[in-house]
C-alpha cells in the first residue's frame, strides 16, 4: 500500500511535520484556548471540551497543575472555576 505525504523522510525521522504536542501539552493549550477574552469556566465543562477533543480528566487535572501559575481556581458550591490570571 503506497501513500503520499506532504513531508519529507528527513521531516519524518526527526519528528517535523506533525503534531508533536504529548496530550498534556493539548490538555493546556486547550484550557488556555477556552479560558481566552476573560472567560471563566466550571471544572466539568473544561473536562467536557477536552473529553470531545480525546483528552482524559486525569490529563486535564495534569495540565491544570501545570498551568498553575497562569490560571486562578475557585470554588463556587460544589463546583471549581478557572480563569486566567490577570
Amino acid at each position: 500500500m503506497d501513500s503520499e505525504y506532504d513531508i519529507t523522510a528527513d521531516e519524518l525521522l526527526s519528528g517535523a511535520g506533525g503534531n508533536n504536542a504529548t496530550k498534556t501539552e493539548q490538555a493546556e493549550k486547550l484550557i488556555l484556548d477556552l479560558l481566552a477574552d476573560g472567560k471563566e469556566l466550571a471544572s466539568e465543562d473544561i473536562e467536557k471540551a477536552a473529553a470531545d477533543a480525546g483528552i482524559s480528566a486525569r490529563t486535564v487535572r495534569a495540565a491544570k497543575k501545570n498551568l498553575d501559575g497562569r490560571i486562578t481556581s475557585k470554588r463556587i458550591g460544589a463546583a471549581w472555576y478557572h480563569a486566567l490570571k490577570k
